[in-house]
C-alpha cells in the first residue's frame, strides 16, 4: 500500500526542538491538498465542542477527517511562550535562588518560541479542536514547581526554622494581604500563586509554614471567584447588552479582539478575577453580539 507523504507520522528526527512548527507545515500542506481554506486563528466554541489530541489521532488523520466531513474552512493557531510564569521577582539571594535564576534564564530563552498548535474544524455544528503542548514547556513547568517546593521546604537549623515560623495571626495578615493582590487574583495555578506570594512577602521564602498560607489564600481566591461569578450565566442578555456599548468593543474588528475585549469586561466586573472559557464563549454567543451568519 503506498502512502502519501501527508499521511505519515513524524520521524524522530522531526521531533525535535521545532517540533510544532513541522507539525504545522505537514497540516497546512495536508489542507492545501484538500482545497480547504488555511485561517490562521481558532473559533471560540460558542457551542458543542470536541476535543481531541495526539492520542485519539495524529493532526494529519484529523485534518483528512476535516476533508472527509467536507468542511471548507480548517483553522489553526500557534501558541507562543510567556516565560513571565517565571519570573524570579522575590528570589532570595541565597540558598535556592541561583537555581530558580537559572531556571527563569532558561525560560526566557524560549521566550516567543511555539509551545502549542491547535488545528479545528466546524461539522454540523460542533466545533472540532486537536491540540499538543511541546514537552519542553511542561517540563519547564514541572520544574518551576520542584524548585518552588523546594525553596519553601523547612531548613535543617532547627532554631533558623522557628525564628522564621509563622505566628497564626500572620497567616491571617499575609491571607488577606494576598487577596487583595491585583497579581493575584490573575493568578489561576499555584505555581503562578507562588511566584506573586514569594515577591509580594518575601518571607515566605523562609518560613516552614508558609505552605499555609499558600493553602488558605488559594481557596480563598477560589471562593471570592465562585462568589463573584455565580448566577452571571442568567444574566447573559444583560451583560451583553452593556459589552455591545462599550468603545472598546465598538471598535474591535475581528474575532479575537472581541473575545479578548469581552474577557475584560468580565474581570471587570468581578473584582479582577479572569472569567472562566465557557462563560466568555457563552457571552459572545449571546443575541446581540453573535456575528451574523451569511445566508
Amino acid at each position: 500500500m503506498t502512502t502519501s507523504p501527508h499521511d505519515r507520522r513524524p520521524t524522530s528526527a522531526e521531533q525535535g526542538p521545532d517540533a510544532l512548527e513541522g507539525i504545522v507545515a505537514r497540516v497546512l500542506a495536508a489542507v492545501a491538498g484538500h482545497g480547504m481554506t488555511a485561517i490562521s486563528q481558532v473559533p471560540s466554541s460558542g457551542g458543542p465542542l470536541v476535543e481531541l489530541g495526539d492520542e485519539h489521532m495524529d493532526p494529519v488523520a484529523f485534518t483528512n477527517l476535516a476533508a472527509a466531513v467536507g468542511a471548507r474552512l480548517f483553522y489553526f493557531r500557534r501558541e507562543r511562550f510567556d516565560p513571565e510564569l517565571f519570573s524570579d521577582a522575590g528570589v532570595p539571594d541565597g540558598g535556592a535562588g541561583p537555581r530558580l535564576r537559572a531556571l527563569v534564564a532558561e525560560a526566557s530563552a524560549h521566550e516567543g518560541r511555539v509551545s502549542a498548535v491547535e488545528f479545528a474544524f466546524q461539522a454540523d455544528g460542533v466545533l472540532h479542536l486537536w491540540r499538543q503542548e511541546d514537552s519542553w514547556c511542561a517540563d519547564l513547568e514541572n520544574r518551576l514547581d520542584d524548585e518552588l517546593d523546594g525553596m519553601a521546604a523547612e531548613p535543617t537549623d532547627g532554631e533558623r526554622r522557628e525564628r522564621a515560623r509563622l505566628s497564626g495571626s500572620r497567616v491571617d495578615q499575609l491571607v488577606a494581604g494576598l487577596l487583595q493582590l491585583p497579581e493575584f487574583r490573575l493568578a489561576a495555578s499555584q505555581s503562578r500563586q507562588r511566584v506573586v506570594a514569594y515577591h509580594a512577602f518575601p518571607e515566605l521564602v523562609e518560613a516552614p509554614n508558609s505552605w499555609q498560607v499558600l493553602e488558605q489564600a488559594g481557596t480563598a481566591r477560589q471562593s471570592a471567584f465562585d462568589a463573584a461569578y455565580e448566577g452571571w450565566e442568567d444574566q447573559l442578555p444583560v451583560l451583553a447588552g452593556e459589552l455591545a456599548q462599550t468603545a472598546s468593543w465598538q471598535e474591535a474588528t475581528n474575532q479575537r479582539t472581541r473575545f479578548h475585549r469581552a474577557q475584560e469586561f468580565l474581570q471587570q466586573r468581578a473584582d479582577g478575577y479572569p472569567p472562566a472559557r465557557r462563560l466568555v464563549d457563552l457571552l459572545l454567543d449571546t443575541p446581540g453580539l453573535r456575528p451574523q451568519r451569511r445566508r
